[in-house]
């Protein structure tokens, strides 16, 4: 016996960052927020730079020289660099942006506000890059969850070693990150552009912390 079976189907309407519903909030700083485009408490916390990831307060980044000899007597003959860099937010930025929009949402609905969600951003594609000098520059891709997180990574020849390892000692310029990204957001079917730009200034300590010399005689 043949029995009829109604077929219902479920639109499911996923939330997604409303781009005109950004947020600039009194003594909040280092982290970019926008609101949902339907639910009032619901927000999306993005750090307003790209960060290089740090071990013990210091960026996790290698740049190692290898060559042949010791001390003054060292004869680099090219080199490797790597590092990480992410759009997380440290704790305290986070914990500092959560307790201002829960103040936002007392002074909105008072004693009927509800906490303040935090969701995350629904990514379509990134790409990012790293300057480490006028003349070289890295490619590489964020990871599109959680926070970023984008490894560089590169063999240098020993001219490049060279001329990254005297800037580095004598301070000059700095490491330059740049995160090109494309969000699901209101209104923008293609996604929403993003551009994150962050720099980390050389300096000796940073070289002293970061450097190293490794002989392959």
């Amino acid at each position: 016996m043949l029995r009829w079976a109604r077929i219902v189907y479920i639109r499911i309407r996923i939330s997604v960052l409303d781009i005109q519903r950004y947020l600039s909030l009194l003594g909040v700083s280092g982290v970019v927020i926008y609101q949902d485009d339907v639910q009032d408490d619901g927000f999306y916390l993005i750090a307003e730079s790209p960060r290089f990831l740090s071990a013990e307060g210091w960026p996790l980044i290698d740049f190692t020289r290898y060559g042949a000899g010791t001390g003054d007597e060292f004869r680099s003959s090219g080199g490797f660099f790597t590092c990480t860099t992410s759009l997380g937010l440290l704790p305290e930025e986070r914990q500092h942006a959560e307790a201002a929009l829960a103040a936002r949402l007392r002074d909105l609905y008072g004693s009927e506000a509800h906490s303040p969600v935090t969701l995350g951003v629904d990514w379509l594609s990134a790409s990012a890059s790293l300057r480490l000098s006028p003349a070289l520059h890295l490619s590489g891709r964020p990871s599109l969850t959680g926070e970023n997180s984008c490894v560089f990574q590169r063999a240098l020849t020993k001219a490049e070693a060279d001329d990254l390892d005297g800037r580095w000692r004598d301070g000059e310029g700095g490491l330059e990150v740049v995160y090109e990204m494309k969000a699901r957001a209101r209104d923008w079917p293609g996604g929403a552009e993003m551009v994150f730009r962050g720099r980390l200034p050389l300096s000796a300590e940073l070289h002293r912390r970061c450097v190293r010399r490794v002989s392959v005689e």
